[in-house]
């Protein structure tokens, strides 16, 4: 890992914030909190909940009870005040446009005065942040995401109503870019998110979010579709998921085809989003840099079999993301989280780490 200005000049440490990331998924709550010790970030706790009753929009959030208990509880369990919390992809606006100007007040006036051009909510009714990429000349390149700030506010009444407080906000594929692509790597990749009820599916490129996309498939779908195959309860099909995957042998056939079907319309969106990217042309009439590999994340990302599906299928190389690429080394750390489970936890890390 490259070094940082605060890996030579550390501010005193009763200045130092904890860092505290916090993810809300339509189904879990979860939570990661890391320490600094010399360049690293190490892994302090980790802990989640499990909700029944799964969130529907952001309009529900401050009448959705258990969603209140489950972050008090984990308020409690990790004596946590301060947090960096993930927003729903769902709600966000992505676009990439040229402005005038060099400061960032000259660059954030000149998007909000062109932000409508853009997206479908006027600049006053609307909350966004930019990356820069490229300066020359008076102009600058950015790519901005943008939420109806009543999204926004809906999730720090929630927070405040919990006795937490929100540094910051990103939204969830963006959390999970900054923990699974090494802060230094400007390269094209597409990553792949499986949750629980859905699946996002973005493009990181020179260091930012530029393209999202989300299908309503997830882990719970091949858990389904194993159950309806064999007539067992979740939980079996859960163990079977995790014992066989998806490897198309003699003797697991059936359950290979029984997610074939689930697994392959998420393998076609991943595809629609690859082709897109690499024959859309922006404004200037250039398209962008061509994607070099498929990273996946989140649960099931590790199912035996999966990644070499849609390597095969696809053609263009796919690798399971390393959500401690930015906090450590292997060579040096080895976490108590596991490889799966530290890959349900992608975006919590990522919303961890501090700014690059």
């Amino acid at each position: 890992m490259s070094k940082t200005f605060f890996d030579y000049f550390p501010p005193p440490k009763f200045l130092q914030m904890p860092y505290v990331g916090l993810s809300i998924t339509p189904k879990v709550v979860r939570l990661v909190e890391l320490k600094r010790e010399g360049s690293n970030y190490l892994l302090s706790r980790y802990s989640e909940r499990q909700l029944k009753n799964p969130i529907q929009s952001a309009n529900d959030l401050l009448q959705n009870d258990e969603l209140k208990k489950a972050l008090e509880s984990l308020k409690r369990e990790c004596k946590v005040e301060f947090v960096k919390a993930s927003l729903p992809e769902e709600s966000a606006y992505l676009f990439k446009t040229e402005v005038e100007g060099s400061t960032e007040d000259e660059i954030r006036s000149a998007i909000e005065v062109h932000l409508e051009e853009n997206v479908p909510i006027s600049g006053e009714d609307a909350l966004f942040d930019f990356h820069i990429f490229k300066q020359e000349k008076g102009k600058t390149d950015v790519s901005v995401t943008a939420l109806p700030s009543k999204v926004v506010e809906a999730y720090v009444q929630l927070f405040n109503s919990c006795g937490i407080i929100p540094l910051s906000f990103l939204i969830e594929p963006t959390a999970i870019a900054k923990a699974v692509v090494d802060r230094t790597d400007m390269g094209s990749y597409l990553i792949v998110n499986l949750g629980e009820t859905k699946a996002s599916i973005s493009i990181v490129s020179s260091g930012a979010i530029q393209f999202t996309s989300t299908v309503t498939i997830g882990s719970e779908s091949f858990t389904a579709a194993i159950a309806k195959q064999f007539n067992v309860t979740a939980e079996e099909a859960e163990k079977i998921k995790k014992e066989k995957g998806f490897l198309k042998e003699k003797e697991d056939s059936d359950l290979f085809f029984a997610l074939a079907n689930t697994v392959s319309i998420l393998k076609d969106e991943i595809e629609r989003v690859y082709i897109y990217w690499q024959t859309h042309k922006d404004k200037e009439g250039e398209v962008g840099k061509s994607i070099s590999k498929i990273i996946l994340s989140g649960k099931d990302a590790t199912l035996l079999g999966f990644r070499d599906h849609l390597a095969l299928s696809l053609k263009i190389p796919v690798e399971i993301g390393n959500p401690w690429v930015n906090a450590f080394s292997f060579d040096e750390i080895i976490p108590s989280l596991n490889e799966t489970d530290a890959l349900n936890y992608a975006a919590c890390i990522g919303l961890a780490l501090p700014k690059s």
